[in-house]
């Protein structure tokens, strides 16, 4: 847990990373849309959008995000895994970054 003292100096900072998490959702958004469109060139978007979730995963918890950031983290990894099995299928990874896009979106929703 952060300190109440740490918390108001991190404001400005968690407003920031907010700001940019919107960016970085639309970047998936995007990149998945572009995967999807394109089998052949797929893989170039997935990296893309692993590039995306570490950077995410990297910042969340410091920040005050655990559960962003464990999500990010997770669902980096269960694309790598899934990426390196011939026998996956497009879609099941497509499912995996829909999933960390839902929650993401619980994980900072202060209502949540």
């Amino acid at each position: 847990m952060i300190k109440p003292d740490l918390d108001n100096g991190l404001a400005p900072i968690r407003n920031r990373f907010l700001l940019l998490l919107s960016e970085r959702w639309d970047t998936i958004q995007h990149n998945l849309e572009l995967a999807i469109q394109s089998d052949d060139q797929a893989d170039q978007y997935l990296v893309l959008i692993e590039a995306t979730l570490h950077k995410i995963s990297g910042s969340a918890g410091i920040l005050g995000f655990s559960d962003l950031g464990d999500c990010a983290k997770d669902t980096e990894t269960k694309l790598i895994s899934l990426r390196a099995n011939e026998a996956t299928q497009y879609r099941d990874v497509y499912l995996e970054i829909i999933a960390f896009l839902e929650c993401s979106m619980e994980a900072t929703n202060p209502a949540a």
